[in-house]
């Protein structure tokens, strides 16, 4: 089979380190220009670049690379995938630079260069740089703004020659949105250089620099024809655990063409604002769960204050997963996965079964309820709430068969409690690890006297 590379390459002046010319640097890899191996050209012949690969940790190198190739200052760092790109030796390795590196040119000057790899590296993979492509500024979120995009090793503002709403769908699609709703220009010029040239696309193409470029790129353009862009952003959804309820479940997102787990810990503003973004409202909390589930990309810790609309309007970079094993560095308390519960779990009836099962009809469903925390003063409100004089009464647990239906939580009711309003529902994993192989078993059976 064969494979197409794309090479996104830069001329320098020849650096001579322990011998060896470096004569310039390539970005390669078969797919995006903004993704690949760091290739180095070293005595006429391109070798991989290895720095502080070990775990695949992301390093201040790789928002270097972006920059000096003309990307925006951020990265993604992918472990290969391409098997030709896993090698026993590279023609150079990199280590001590400094966060204040402004340009690959500056590796000889103030980094620890050496021909091959390391002797002490304790392994030989390479990791692939996914520089983000363009980004949106000066807008109220990060899918709406004017256009800068990384465009054959600059990072431009883009003026409005020739680009319509496919153009605008490849740069929503670069951004994780997942389509546009405007594109205009406006007189927000930014201090970038400008790119004039014509960007003609189909709409399917994942990267601006895929598209066609026509055109003179000395053609004339004011910055008041500079472009803006609008997007939708990338969808949330839930992915149930336990039964069918769509509101309830294992959080995931989408971005640029791959789903990615939300783990961590978040406040209670974050879960309501995420149960909002899913149409559900303002409602509803979080917990957690260590599950055993495989993980490639996540968030972690994800923070929003209530008025986005979209996840990626939040706090929160998108990684690659390192390699679990790896537990000095990815602890394993990090491995939490978000579950949302995007309910409010409104009250609506109390009732006993035949068989005197306690039964609350929460979400136009009827469920049992959770005998732990079921104390003999909540039995007794329950009874008066369903009009017995007497308030005597004698609660069981039981788990020798399963209820007929499923068991939702605990109920709490208020003192002297005398109708359904006064009595109140909480999950069953409202304030603990939510855990479907722990999930409560005993249910409430209730005789009145």
């Amino acid at each position: 089979m064969c494979h197409s590379y794309l090479l996104l390459w830069i001329s320098v002046v020849p650096l001579w380190i322990h011998g060896l010319v470096i004569e310039d640097f390539v970005l390669s890899g078969p797919g995006l220009p903004s993704a690949g191996l760091l290739m180095a050209k070293v005595n006429g012949t391109y070798g991989a670049v290895r720095y502080n690969s070990r775990f695949q940790r992301k390093d201040a190198l790789d928002d270097l690379v972006c920059r000096t190739f003309g990307y925006v200052n951020e990265s993604v760092v992918h472990p290969p995938h391409w098997p030709q790109l896993y090698t026993t030796e590279a023609a150079l390795s990199i280590n001590g630079c400094p966060d204040s590196l402004s340009s690959l040119y500056e590796l000889n000057t103030s980094c620890k260069i050496i021909p091959g790899t390391f002797p002490y590296a304790l392994d030989n993979l390479f990791k692939i740089v996914s520089c983000i492509p363009l980004v949106l500024v000066d807008g109220p979120s990060p899918l709406e703004g004017r256009l800068e995009a990384g465009l054959f090793g600059q990072l431009q503002t883009v003026c409005g020659h020739g680009f319509d709403g496919k153009a605008a769908n490849v740069t929503c699609t670069s951004l994780g949105g997942m389509r546009t709703f405007r594109t205009t220009t406006e007189n927000v010029p930014g201090k970038l250089p400008l790119y004039t040239r014509n960007i003609q696309c189909t709409g399917n193409e994942p990267s601006l620099e895929m598209c066609r470029h026509t055109g003179d790129p000395a053609a004339p353009c004011t910055r008041t024809g500079v472009v803006s862009v609008a997007c939708h952003g990338g969808p949330l959804k839930l992915e149930p655990v336990m039964g069918n309820r769509s509101y309830e479940g294992i959080l995931v997102g989408y971005h640029d063409n791959l789903w990615y787990d939300v783990i961590g810990q978040v406040s209670e503003t974050t879960a309501k604002t995420f149960c909002s973004i899913l149409g559900y409202g303002h409602v509803g909390f979080s917990t957690s769960a260590r599950l055993v589930k495989k993980m490639e990309y996540y968030k972690l810790d994800v923070v929003c204050h209530g008025q986005e609309t979209y996840i990626e309007e939040c706090q929160g970079e998108l990684k690659y997963c390192l390699d679990q094993r790896y537990w000095e560095y990815f602890k394993y308390d990090k491995l939490i996965h978000v579950v949302l519960f995007c309910s409010d779990y409104k009250l609506d009836n109390i009732s006993l079964s035949a068989s005197g099962v306690l039964q609350i009809d929460v979400n136009s469903q009827i469920w049992a309820v959770c005998a732990v925390n079921f104390t003999i003063e909540t039995a007794n409100n329950i009874c008066t709430v369903l009009g017995f004089r007497e308030t005597k009464s004698s609660g069981m647990m039981t788990a020798i068969e399963e209820p007929d239906m499923e068991i939702l939580g605990s109920i709490y009711c208020e003192p002297n409690a005398r109708s359904v309003v006064d009595c109140h529902i909480k999950h069953q994993f409202h304030n603990r690890l939510y855990s479907p192989s722990k999930a409560c078993k005993d249910y409430v059976v209730l005789t009145c006297n």
